[in-house]
């Protein structure tokens, strides 16, 4: 049973035909980060208050979230198992172009900048520049995607598109969370990235081979190239 329940979500990307679109609207969505870490005293509340963002109605459309579990609390005796240099490195990537004043844990980021709201329960920011729509098409675990800027304007653009794992439940043994059973969603379990000159992009998603996920899900977000901040976000369930 083990074995079969590896293996079903191992394949869990859609079938070829299976076809999955995602599309934002031309007023800015917000793209919503928490930098975290099992082995932070401190993350447990701040992912379990991100995590009731999944009954919330503005998700997807208005809200998407990513939770990055970042590596460098790994020293104090327990490996974060959705832990990686790169997203600690995006998080000092974050430092470096004045995004966040430091690299902590828990951290979070509203649209690449900074935000302390979650300390005094205030409401997330609301954007409202009319920026452009994206535009996602999935079959069979590959790509194809559309950014159209409200103004038109051209240049050099990045997407980026991270899988997301869900219903995740890790019972943690040593470090500043020992004997705690921690549950997790919107952990972001791989990223591709690529440019486009024209706003078009196709690529090929990733295998999920987690077999602790409960369920999946998709964000994408477009930036301008060199450029860490968010123009448009777009996301939703996976089958």
């Amino acid at each position: 049973m083990r074995l079969l329940f590896f293996l079903t979500l191992f394949l869990s990307l859609p079938a070829a035909a299976d076809v999955r679109e995602f599309a934002s609207g031309s007023t800015q969505a917000t793209l919503l980060e928490l930098f975290t870490s099992e082995g932070c005293s401190s993350c447990p509340p701040a992912e379990k208050w991100l995590g009731k963002l999944k009954s919330d109605p503005r998700l997807w459309r208005e809200i998407v979230p990513l939770a990055w579990h970042v590596d460098y609390w790994n020293y104090l005796g327990w490996r974060d198992p959705y832990s990686s240099k790169r997203w600690s490195q995006r998080q000092r990537d974050y430092r470096r172009s004045g995004g966040l004043a430091a690299v902590y844990t828990p951290a979070f980021a509203v649209n690449g900048d900074e935000w302390k709201g979650w300390f005094g329960a205030r409401q997330l920011p609301a954007p409202s520049a009319r920026t452009g729509a994206l535009k996602l098409r999935l079959e069979d675990g590959e790509v194809s995607a559309e950014f159209i800027s409200t103004d038109r304007m051209n240049g050099d653009w990045r997407l980026h598109v991270a899988l997301l794992g869900f219903g995740i439940e890790t019972t943690v043994t040593a470090g500043e969370n020992a004997g705690k059973q921690l549950s997790h969603d919107f952990v972001v379990l791989d990223l591709v990235e690529a440019d486009s000159v024209d706003g078009h992009w196709s690529l090929r998603l990733p295998a999920v081979s987690q077999p602790q996920v409960d369920s999946l899900g998709l964000a994408a977000w477009v930036t301008k190239a060199g450029d860490m901040a968010p123009v448009q976000v777009v996301g939703g369930w996976l089958p």
